[in-house]
């Protein structure tokens, strides 16, 4: 930013005006900036919560919410990104247990797991062998091995890790 200005009164307060107005400039595209950052990763975060589970495909969205809260302050603009999750009963027959969905999508269960999850299901006691039968309420038998992670947050980490140079780019080159 370039400003001209003489060592006259009234130039010295155009010029003070000026960087006024750019530092507001400044502060709503930082804010823009990490705003728009932020849909990149719920995007891609919502269209990863399913889970794999014995080769069937469960959605986890509809119990997942994904919410942005921008703040400006004098070092720039945050973004604070929260996911929140209502648990859901997986059910068999003897019992049930209530399962934190966003910790089931990030890191699965059982043999499946992300190495050192593998007791994200709550009440373990199979999560450590390579597979376990259970009954289901309709009383048809199945062989588990545990849920593949779709890892949403690592993968929405990742996407705004990658678009942070084209968002800081159309963001901060608009007139």
């Amino acid at each position: 930013m370039k400003i001209d200005a003489r060592l006259n009164s009234h130039d010295i307060s155009n010029a003070i005006r000026e960087i006024a107005m750019y530092k507001a400039r400044l502060q709503w595209r930082l804010e823009r900036f990490v705003s728009e950052l932020a849909e990149v990763g719920i995007t891609v975060a919502k269209a990863n919560t399913y889970v794999e589970y014995d080769e069937n495909y469960i959605n986890m969205g509809d119990l997942l919410e994904f919410s942005k809260d921008v703040t400006g302050d004098t070092n720039g603009a945050v973004c604070k990104l929260t996911v929140t999750g209502q648990p859901y009963t997986k059910e068999w027959r003897g019992g049930a247990a209530q399962v934190n969905p966003l910790l089931m999508a990030e890191f699965g269960s059982g043999a499946k797991a992300i190495e050192g999850h593998r007791g994200t299901f709550p009440n373990q006691h199979v999560a450590f062998l390579e597979s376990w039968d259970w009954v289901d309420n309709s009383g048809i038998q199945h062989t588990s091995s545990g849920s593949e992670p779709s890892r949403p947050l690592l993968k929405a980490v990742e996407e705004m890790y990658r678009q942070i140079q084209t968002v800081a780019a159309r963001v901060f080159s608009e007139t």
